[in-house]
């Protein structure tokens, strides 16, 4: 099997999504639309790696996924090899690429960001084990949340993109 002309060619789609994300993002904001949030960045390709999703909700309307290659320690390392940085409190992603800047550093009281996964080829499911664990298998998806604190809602704001959605966005 010759890889060498698909390699490239992942990488650069790879570079090209994460600088799309980190574009986006940098600008701190995204237009809000009626059609529901700007979608930025690609997933990982079958076999690639595993897809990362964050989901910024009302802080700039924005979905953001990434791709962290091959099998990855932990949610927290998959977030990190995506390309999104995180800041982390008391053992909360307290803010994932500066956001949000409002309540920083005590975000975790009033939101935060809800942790989903699923298998490539189920629903999204609310994590019932921290980011730290793992390993976390290629094919898998890696899902983050901004969720505003609610009394009858602590599983946090479901990711506005199904994970039939991401993964139709493959290249």
């Amino acid at each position: 099997m010759n890889t060498t002309s698909t390699t490239p060619n992942r990488a650069r789609r790879r570079l090209a999504a994460m600088a799309a994300v980190g574009a986006a993002l940098a600008a701190g904001c995204a237009p809000q639309t009626p059609s529901g949030p700007k979608v930025v960045g690609q997933p990982c390709d079958a076999g690639e790696g595993v897809t990362v999703v964050v989901d910024f909700q009302k802080l700039n309307n924005t979905v953001a996924i990434g791709c962290a290659p091959g099998t990855q320690a932990s949610g927290l390392a998959a977030l990190t090899n995506a390309g999104f940085t995180y800041d982390e409190i008391g053992g909360f992603a307290c803010q994932i690429n500066s956001l949000p800047v409002e309540g920083y550093p005590t975000c975790q009281f009033d939101a935060y960001w809800s942790y989903n996964k699923s298998d490539g080829t189920s629903p999204w499911d609310y994590s019932m084990v921290g980011a730290s664990s793992g390993p976390i298998a290629v094919d898998s998806l890696e899902g983050w949340s901004y969720s505003v604190i609610t009394p009858d809602n602590y599983d946090g704001a479901p990711i506005r993109l199904s994970v039939e959605k991401v993964l139709a966005r493959r290249g």
